[in-house]
């Protein structure tokens, strides 16, 4: 899981607050829209200044 978490810092999606030995706490910076793409169906989770392409790796149409 922390590299997923990584990630979402790497992005300025989320930011960490504090932490210590077993527990770290983020802060969400930009609300995640639920997007459903109109080629595949799928849900794709993304915040308004991110690329909208589906993330459904077999599909990556424009949302």
């Amino acid at each position: 899981m922390e590299i997923y978490f990584k990630e979402l810092c790497d992005s300025e999606i989320l930011r960490n607050i504090a932490q210590n030995f077993t527990t770290q706490w983020f802060k969400l910076f930009e609300p995640l829209n639920k997007v459903e793409c109109g080629s595949c169906k799928e849900n794709s989770y993304i915040i308004s200044s991110e690329n909208k392409i589906c993330q459904n790796t077999s599909c990556g149409s424009s949302l």
